[in-house]
This record gives C-alpha cells, sequence and structure tokens, in this order.
C-alpha cells in the first residue's frame, strides 16, 4: 500500500506499465484513436531499449497482427524490412519425409513475415516521441493501490502516479500481475531456447523449416540477405536443460551440431553474432484482469515458442482493447471499468487458452 504522506506526482487517465512491442502497440493505437491521457512507464528507457545489442532476435508477425501497424500508418514501410515466410517444411527428425504448406494453395500471400524486433522497436518508438503519450522516467513499480475513482502506482524511488486504468504488460514475470494477487499457472519445459541468426549458401526460396528432434524442435526462418547480399535465416534451437549445452561448444564441435541440424539444406552454414539463450515457461494467468487492471500479451500468457504465436496472441489483446476503449468512456465510473474489463477477459480468454493448450500439447507430443 501507498504511504499516507506521499502524493501523486501526476494523473492519467490509463497508464501502460512495459515498453515492449506490446506496450508500445497499444500506447501509439490509444494515441491515435482516443482521447485519453496515456503514459507509459519501464523500469528500463525506450532509448536503451532501441539499442543494437538489447534484442537481437526476430519475431513472426500474421496477418492478423499486421492488423495493428496499418492501423498505424506503418505497416507498408516496415514490411519491407521483412522476409515473408510463403511455404512451411515439416520435419521428423532427419527424415527424408517432408511435409509441405504452400500459402498459395491454401490462397493466403503469406503464413506471415520474419521482422527482426529491432525494426518493429524503432517504428513504434518514432510514433511515441512525436505523439502526446507521456513517457515516464524509468523504474521499478513497488505497489499497486487501486480505489473506487483511481489506481495508485508507487515506484521505488517513492514516486506515486494515479491513473483511471492500468495496463500491464510487462512481461512473463509481471510485477503488476503479482501486486495484484492474480494466480498464474506455471510450467517449466525443462529446455532452453538458443536464438540468432545463421547465415548460409543457397537460398531459403522464403521457407520456413521446423524440425521435431528429440532434444527439442529447432527452426529456420526466413529473413533478407543482409547488406552485403548474404542469405539469413533466424533459427529458434530448442534443447534441454540437461542435454548438450551447445552454445558452450568449442566452435568446431558446434559447426558440426549446426550442420547436422540442416542437413545441407542450404550448402555451407554459419552462425553469425550472438548465441542468446532463454529459459522455456509457460506462464498463464487464471484472471486476465483485475481491480481496474488488464493483462496483456506475455503478462497474460507466456507460451512455448514452437508455433511462433507468442507476440501475435499478445497483439490479439492490443487490438481487443483498443477496440473497447476505443469509444472514450468514462474510466472514472466505476461500472464502466468492469463493464469494460469483463469484456475483455470474456473476448480473450477462448483463443488464449485454445493457444496455451495448443502450443503446450505439441511441444509434449513432438518431444516424445
Amino acid at each position: 500500500m501507498a504511504a499516507q504522506n506521499k502524493t501523486a506526482k501526476d494523473q492519467f487517465d490509463i497508464v501502460i506499465v512495459g515498453a515492449g512491442m506490446a506496450g508500445l502497440s497499444l500506447a501509439c493505437l490509444l494515441d491515435r484513436l482516443t482521447s485519453y491521457s496515456v503514459a507509459i512507464i519501464d523500469r528500463r528507457s525506450i532509448e536503451d531499449m532501441l539499442g543494437s545489442t538489447f534484442d537481437t532476435r526476430t519475431t513472426a508477425i500474421s496477418s492478423g497482427s499486421a492488423e495493428v501497424f496499418k492501423r498505424l500508418n506503418i505497416w507498408d514501410d516496415l514490411v519491407k524490412k521483412a522476409s515473408a515466410i510463403e511455404s512451411i517444411d515439416v520435419q521428423d527428425g532427419h527424415s527424408p519425409i517432408v511435409l509441405n504448406f504452400d500459402a498459395d494453395k491454401l490462397s493466403h500471400s503469406a503464413f506471415g513475415w520474419i521482422f527482426d524486433n529491432i525494426d518493429i522497436r524503432q517504428a513504434l518508438a518514432d510514433i511515441v516521441f512525436n505523439s502526446n503519450i507521456t513517457i515516464l522516467p524509468p523504474a521499478d513499480i513497488t505497489s499497486y493501490d487501486p480505489n473506487h475513482e483511481k489506481v495508485s502506482l508507487e515506484c521505488h524511488d517513492g514516486t506515486i502516479y494515479k491513473a483511471s486504468l492500468i495496463l500491464a504488460a510487462d512481461g512473463r514475470f509481471s510485477t503488476l500481475r503479482t501486486l495484484a494477487d492474480i494466480d498464474c499457472v506455471e510450467y517449466d519445459y525443462n529446455q532452453t531456447a538458443m536464438v540468432g541468426t545463421v547465415v548460409h549458401e543457397k537460398p531459403h526460396k522464403n521457407i520456413a523449416v521446423e524440425r521435431f528432434l528429440p532434444d527439442g524442435p529447432f527452426a529456420i526462418l526466413p529473413m533478407n540477405d543482409d547488406k552485403s547480399g548474404n542469405h539469413r535465416s533466424a533459427i529458434v534451437w530448442t534443447m534441454h536443460k540437461n542435454g548438450p549445452q551447445f552454445q558452450l561448444y568449442s566452435e568446431d564441435l558446434f559447426q558440426s551440431a549446426l550442420e547436422q541440424r540442416f542437413d545441407g539444406r542450404y550448402g555451407a552454414v554459419k552462425w553469425v553474432g550472438a548465441k542468446n539463450c532463454y529459459p522455456l515457461n509457460l506462464y498463464h494467468a487464471k484472471e486476465m484482469i483485475g481491480e481496474r487492471l488488464a493483462l496483456l500479451s506475455d503478462a497474460a500468457h507466456a507460451i512455448h515458442p514452437i508455433a511462433g504465436q507468442g507476440l501475435n496472441l499478445g497483439m490479439q489483446d492490443v487490438l481487443c482493447l483498443s477496440d473497447l476503449l476505443s469509444q472514450d468512456q468514462d474510466l472514472s465510473d466505476a461500472d464502466t471499468i468492469s463493464s469494460l474489463l469483463n469484456n475483455y477477459q470474456t473476448q480473450r480468454r477462448p483463443q488464449v487458452f485454445k493457444m496455451v493448450a495448443a502450443t503446450d500439447l505439441l511441444n509434449k507430443l513432438f518431444s516424445n
């Protein structure tokens, strides 16, 4: 609870906690579509998160998620930096039998697009920096104190912000979820995902590859050629935590393990840049809402990357919330807020549950 002798520094209609891609997208949409006063806060500055080494991952964006960027009028420029997934090959281990899905045959222009995360972050940050959104100083939230008309958020330095609605996009280890006492289903897959980029001799022809191996799925995702014309793909290499840690191998052993997983598919292949590793866990909030609070994206549901749908699921939360809030309702009214939040949870929970269950089942099925 907030200390009684402290006063709120600023008051807003909406405060978004978390300046990742989902949080930034929601802030931008609300600024474009509504007259609410919107602030965004994160433990790190947005400028820091635009650094070349902060996030070297890639993300698969579906046509549904592209709607967010189309509404912000940045899709046409953004998609030029991405590589379309026009075909998907699925393989069981090193079997010569390949199950192929072709977008043309399914009347799709593409199954999705592979982006460098930094390109999405930069495009969204450019909007934020030129908007009416208030960017609050970086801080850790230490207290969430809702009452009838407002929520008080206290930061580690004692600063207090007040808002009618808090939208938590602060990741799988969400502080707001914990402070609001929202229970979360957690499951450790006992797996680690090593992600990065490779260059290869032959072009990928816009094909994504999902190869299921005993230690976990190995995904090869098409990227645009680099400035030197080298063919590139993004790699998501899943491995057991207690199995061989390939990133620790000598360069020769690592190269051999990498080549084995490509089976000569793209000719000579070489890993470039960092080998970033992330533990794989399932986090599923039992409730997506609290008192004057909504959880979205990884704060509400962090899923296995086997289908590459983590951010896409979060972007559907973003679209749902922006649509519900686009009516410019009186957010100080308790009944209005309660109705809005219940509508959000009612609309989102079925799809979230289906995706959580599907990715969990797929991983367990193919791991065996």
